[in-house]
């Protein structure tokens, strides 16, 4: 026997335990449950953006503010979730229409710059609107105020002006009901 045909013998034999090996190691059986929690542990690790820890109700437990997106297209997910103890959590509100995609903002940038902590509940900073939410009750987070920011070019400057309204000018606005046309909600 020639080396060439010994070689030959050799491959034809390693393909044959390597399929061997392939079809019985990728159909090995998994639960179900084993399949979803890893599903979900992918997808949670995926999309998650930003969070914001603090105690919104006023118990003496962390509770979180949690922004998701599926993908730099879709709209982005922000949740508010009350701590329940020991690193647990229920979400009591959900909005996903406020704040757009990766690549929505002006000039094709990201709209969404920050969360963060305010007397008696959190901010929400866009490009260009800052929105204030109050936690009333776990049935309860509306908009307190918006600050919206305007900018004009001048031949001789940039001028900024802050527009600032609070409820008394758009009324009781539920979280999940705040949507993306913020001007919308003076009307």
């Amino acid at each position: 026997m020639n080396s060439k045909r010994i070689k030959t013998i050799i491959l034809r034999i390693g393909f044959v335990w390597l399929g061997i090996v392939f079809v019985f190691c990728k159909g090995k059986p998994e639960s179900q449950n084993d399949q979803k929690s890893q599903k979900v542990e992918r997808i949670q690790t995926g999309l998650a953006v930003d969070s914001l820890m603090l105690d919104i109700n006023g118990d003496g437990m962390t509770d979180k503010i949690k922004l998701m997106t599926a993908n730099e297209k879709a709209n982005r997910i922000l949740e508010v979730k009350l701590g329940q103890g020991a690193e647990e959590y229920k979400t009591i509100a959900i909005n996903n229409e406020m704040i757009t995609c990766s690549a929505c903002g002006y000039q094709g940038g990201d709209p969404y710059i920050s969360l963060n902590a305010n007397e008696g509940g959190f901010m929400v900073n866009l490009e260009h609107i800052t929105l204030y939410f109050v936690y009333e009750s776990p049935d309860n987070i509306y908009l307190k105020k918006m600050n919206i920011l305007t900018v004009k070019q001048t031949p001789e400057s940039i001028q900024e002006k802050h527009e600032v309204y609070t409820e008394k000018d758009f009324g009781k606005v539920e979280f999940s009901k705040v949507g993306s046309d913020f001007r919308a909600l003076l009307n």
